[in-house]
């Protein structure tokens, strides 16, 4: 009864914040069974005592029942963020409720439209925004967008179930998943070749500093003016400049086996992969134009890329 009743309130499609719901929970229905049960009999025999009993019991219920009702009424939820994640993995969800009125208890927060997140029980202080936060499990990559949050209750007797449905437009990203064993395809470089880049690296003019001339060493590289000044014989060192590009390129991968999904897991692999090593890559994807940099804004780029990647485009 509840599952089927909390099912049509999430097919709403304009929740609103200041409706609540709330239905006995299995505890629930059973207890008002025996409350009935023992009215029943307390009447049946004309036993005062079972029907003192009975009456406690009858306002338990209804304490119970504006209580809990009460966990729910007036909060609102001022945001709704979810970290990017990568597919089939958890993301962290943090939602900023706003309590106007006293401390509330055992308050939980769920995303409706994904499966199995619930937050932990919550004490929501009074007359404050409060911040909860718990893990969801996210399913395919791309950029996803949900619509509603619910809030709900069973304090303080755990014999009705209360919740709201409130709006929350909020988008967030999936990104591939990380899996694939190929080796970042070192080989390819972007710009400069590598007999032209030992070239600079000898021949640079970024002037690093001196060390002590050693036997081998070239003599074209001594400062022969500061030897000059009485200084010893030292060499000059030059810094070795911008190493090549990376290339991450999507045909790279055209020779073997892998479908797109897995493809772009491999994809996914070498931009983690060359984020860590603080490598200066490019992404390169077909019918896309080149995303190239380094650091993390970069790397999330680059892995938004991948979550919204269709295809190839028709030749």
């Amino acid at each position: 009864m509840l599952q089927s009743i909390k099912k049509r309130v999430r097919k709403r499609l304009k929740p609103r914040n200041d409706k609540i719901y709330i239905v006995p929970t299995w505890v629930g229905v059973f207890f008002i069974f025996i409350t009935l049960f023992m009215l029943l009999v307390g009447a049946g025999y004309s036993n005062n005592l079972v029907n003192l009993l009975a009456f406690f019991m009858f306002s338990l219920i209804f304490v119970g029942m504006v209580v809990t009702q009460s966990q729910v009424k007036g909060i609102t939820l001022e945001n709704l963020e979810l970290m990017p994640a990568f597919a089939e993995t958890e993301s962290e969800a943090s939602a900023l409720i706003q309590n106007p009125n006293d401390e509330r208890f055992g308050i939980e927060v769920e995303i409706p439209e994904l499966r199995d997140n619930k937050s932990n029980l919550a004490h929501l202080k009074a007359r404050r925004l409060n911040r909860v936060s718990w893990s969801v499990p996210v399913g395919g990559r791309g950029k996803h967008r949900l619509r509603k949050v619910e809030v709900h209750s069973v304090f303080p007797l755990g014999l009705f179930y209360a919740w709201k449905v409130i709006p929350a437009e909020t988008e967030y990203w999936v990104y591939p998943q990380l899996r694939g064993e190929l080796p970042i395809p070192e080989d390819e470089r972007e710009g400069r070749a590598d007999s032209q880049y030992k070239v600079t690296v000898a021949g640079g003019d970024d002037f690093k500093g001196h060390r002590k001339f050693l036997t081998g060493d070239s003599p074209r590289q001594i400062d022969w003016k500061a030897h000059a000044r009485g200084r010893p014989m030292l060499l000059k060192e030059f810094n070795e400049g911008e190493p090549p590009h990376l290339v991450l390129n999507f045909e790279s991968l055209a020779g073997t086996e892998l479908d797109l999904e897995a493809k772009l897991s491999q994809l996914a692999v070498w931009v983690q992969d060359a984020y860590q090593r603080s490598a200066h890559f490019v992404l390169r994807l077909p019918g896309q134009p080149d995303l190239e940099g380094r650091g993390m804004e970069h790397a999330s780029r680059c892995f938004q890329a991948l979550a919204s990647f269709q295809g190839a485009p028709p030749a």
